[in-house]
């Protein structure tokens, strides 16, 4: 799992610790526009999004209790990346 791994490396840098696949959770989600918070997505990026909007979950809670959750958009990403190659 790509997003797995990505959010694995960069908590392991943002934290300064190493963490396992086995402190993490991981979950695939589908989401219609209206169910997404825009305080989390703006509707400049949901609008172009095909329903329904699926993606991947990826949390991780250290020792302190501080919650990371990553939301992972395969789509979004792939033309992101595409764009900036061109």
């Amino acid at each position: 799992m790509e997003s797995l791994q990505q959010f694995i490396e960069g908590m392991s840098r943002l934290i300064g610790k190493t963490i396992t696949m086995d402190e993490v959770g991981c979950e695939f989600l589908q989401f219609e526009k209206e169910e997404i918070d825009e305080t989390l997505i703006p509707k400049e990026i949901l609008a172009p999004l095909q329903e329904p909007i699926v993606t991947t979950s990826v949390d991780y809670t250290d020792e302190e209790g501080n919650y990371y959750w990553y939301l992972f958009y395969l789509c979004l990403v792939m033309k992101l990346d595409y764009l900036r190659m061109k």
